[in-house]
């Protein structure tokens, strides 16, 4: 018998990931985004599992997606542009 992880509000997690989110409406939008986008109907086999692909997909999200309120470029390239 396999155990399974049902992965519904990963709050935990995000926050593990962001330390320092100081505004709810940014927490929330990421929830949302991560509910649907990440989670939607799917179940995790094990924690791991469950970690190396949320590990995949916040990776993928700041490094490759772009985004238009940032200009149109990845959460990481704005950081970069921003802070130099």
């Amino acid at each position: 018998m396999c155990n399974y992880v049902y992965f519904d509000y990963p709050s935990i997690y995000i926050s593990i990931l962001f330390n320092m989110l100081y505004d709810n409406a940014v927490a929330e939008a990421m929830y949302k985004i991560i509910k649907t986008e990440f989670v939607f109907n799917k179940i995790f086999s094990s924690l791991d599992e469950l970690s190396t692909l949320l590990f995949d997909y916040v990776n993928w999200f700041n490094n490759f997606i772009i985004h238009g309120s940032l200009g149109y470029l990845s959460p990481i390239q704005y950081k970069h542009v921003a802070f130099n």
